[in-house]
C-alpha cells in the first residue's frame, strides 16, 4: 500500500505542529497517503502509541472508516465529528467517519511522550473488503489488533495493510 506519511519526521525529528498542546505543538494530523488498492471497499487508519504507560496501548488517532476512492488525508481537523464530510486543501470532498482516541475524544491527539522517555509511535492503514457498520461499538478501541478482532467479528477481511513507526520523546521535535 506504500504508507506516507508527509513531512512527520525531518532529521529523526517530529515536527512541531504535529506534537500535542501540552507540549508546545499545534495538534495537526499530518497529510498521510497510500496507494489505491484493487478490489477495497473501504479504508481504516490508527495511529497508536503501544509504550504508554498508563493506558497500555494509546490510540492517538481512530478512523474506521474512509471512502475506497480516497488516497491521503491532509491536515485533519480534530473537530470534525463522526459521520461528517471533509475537504481537504484541494477541496475535494471526501467521507470518512473518526473514531474515538484514548482521550475519549474524536480525532487525532498528537504524540506528547514525557520527558526523556522514547515512544513508539506507529500508523497503520488497511485496505478492506467491507464496510463496517459503524456504532458505539467500533468508535473506540484498545489496539490495531482489537480493531482486526471487529474486522473479522463482522466478516471484513484485509486486502492489504501498512504500516510506518516513528519515535518521538519530549523535545526531540523541530
Amino acid at each position: 500500500m506504500n504508507l506516507q506519511v508527509h513531512d512527520f519526521v525531518i532529521n529523526n525529528k517530529i515536527k512541531k505542529k504535529y506534537i500535542c498542546i501540552n507540549q508546545g505543538g499545534n495538534n495537526i494530523s499530518p497529510k498521510i497517503s497510500w496507494n489505491i488498492v484493487s478490489g477495497t471497499v473501504s479504508y481504516a487508519l490508527i495511529l497508536e502509541d503501544p509504550d504508554a504507560v498508563i493506558k497500555g496501548t494509546f490510540i492517538h488517532w481512530y478512523i474506521p472508516y474512509i471512502d475506497n476512492d480516497i488516497q491521503k488525508i491532509n491536515k485533519l481537523n480534530h473537530n470534525i465529528n463522526l459521520k461528517k464530510s471533509y475537504k481537504n486543501s484541494s477541496k475535494k470532498k471526501i467521507k470518512l467517519i473518526q473514531g474515538k482516541n484514548s482521550l475519549n475524544k474524536i480525532g487525532y491527539h498528537g504524540p506528547c511522550a514525557p520527558n526523556k522517555v522514547n515512544h513508539n509511535y506507529t500508523f497503520f492503514i488497511y485496505s478492506l473488503d467491507g464496510k463496517l457498520s459503524i456504532d458505539n461499538s467500533i468508535i473506540s478501541i484498545k489496539d490495531h489488533s482489537d480493531f482486526e478482532r471487529i474486522l473479522k467479528k463482522n466478516n471484513i477481511n484485509i486486502l492489504d495493510k501498512d504500516s510506518k513507526s516513528f519515535k518521538y520523546s519530549y523535545m526531540n521535535y523541530i
